[in-house]
């Protein structure tokens, strides 16, 4: 008896946050035939049509397909494998199988397809504040679900050819049995190396979707930082209308400020007059030597990595003139 079977994982997405998953699997249990040849008529490719003859009856075959949704169940019966082709390869219901579930990822791709093209559908037809208000996450979540059918129709590839690859070795094995069908196993082949085929073009085309994609997240991306950018550039005219008119009212509060103080002496009266105290220049001493601190203590502040990395610099300068030539040979 030979046992085979194939697993598949599938994932249906909706929309970005409504999706699910599938795993669809055949399950083969196939008894070998008798080795010798039915004496009945001939096929074409020289391959024996099985008789039912007692002593050359078909082996026993036992398939079952699990998980598989209801639509492709019943195109499973209508294409439903000959007797010929089942009798001398078991191979052929992995053929069968892998055309549907080629046709279960095509669907399932063309469903994230459209979510990526209604994006870039609605970039074309929305205004620059609804696509600077566009969900991130949301793209994201569809660049998730394209990551996870990227990888599945990888692996997809591969297990179909595995099942090409055990075919071949089975062949190989069992010479007397595929000698006698031989066109059995050439259509069967072809039917996997098909599906194959179709899995690796869905792969190529999850990965050009991928790029879409990212095309589109980078888009709404660099309009939000032309967004910021407009705004910034709103503020920094507004804080340079503050900054002008500050400047023009800075001498006057500057000049009252002084005047305001007690070294001024304003005396009205019949005769006005005013007077300034002898110690005024204790201003001078106190503020013009605060004033240099404070801009002092800024310029060290604001310039404090300009200057570590001059010392730095300089250090290693000083380093490699004290250096003895000698000791680097």
């Amino acid at each position: 008896m030979i046992e085979s079977w194939t697993v598949f994982k599938l994932k249906k997405v909706n929309t970005a946050d409504k999706y699910y998953w599938m795993q669809p699997s055949v399950f083969v249990e196939w008894n070998i035939p008798p080795q010798q040849t039915p004496t009945d008529s001939r096929n074409p490719d020289g391959g024996a049509q099985p008789t039912t003859n007692s002593n050359n009856a078909p082996g026993v075959q036992r398939v079952f397909f699990v998980n598989l949704p209801l639509d492709e169940q019943r195109s499973i019966q209508k294409n439903f494998p000959s007797r010929y082709l089942r009798y001398y390869n078991p191979y052929i219901w992995h053929a069968v199988f892998a055309r549907e579930v080629a046709m279960l990822y095509d669907k399932c791709f063309w469903s994230l397809r459209h979510l990526v093209r209604d994006i870039e559908k609605k970039r074309n037809t929305s205004t620059l504040a609804e696509l600077q208000a566009t969900n991130f996450p949301n793209l994201h979540d569809i660049a998730r679900h394209i990551f996870h059918s990227t990888e599945i129709l990888e692996v997809a590839e591969h297990t179909i050819n595995s099942v090409v690859t055990e075919q071949s070795r089975w062949r190989e094995e069992f010479t007397d049995i595929a000698s006698k069908a031989r066109g059995a196993h050439l259509q069967t082949g072809q039917k996997l190396a098909f599906a194959a085929k179709e899995m690796h073009s869905l792969k190529i085309r999850s990965k050009s979707l991928t790029d879409r994609l990212d095309n589109e997240i980078n888009l709404a991306f660099n309009l939000v930082n032309q967004g910021f950018g407009r705004n910034a550039q709103s503020d920094s005219a507004m804080m340079k209308t503050i900054g002008v008119v500050s400047l023009v009212y800075l001498p006057g509060t500057f000049v009252s400020g002084i005047f305001g103080t007690n070294f001024f002496d304003y005396q009205s009266g019949e005769a006005e007059s005013w007077e300034m105290a002898k110690n005024f220049w204790l201003y001078w001493a106190v503020t013009l030597p605060l004033t240099l601190a404070t801009v002092v203590v800024w310029a060290l502040w604001h310039y404090r990595l300009t200057l570590k990395k001059g010392y730095w610099k300089g250090k290693s300068k000083v380093k490699g003139k004290n250096e003895d030539p000698m000791e680097k040979v």
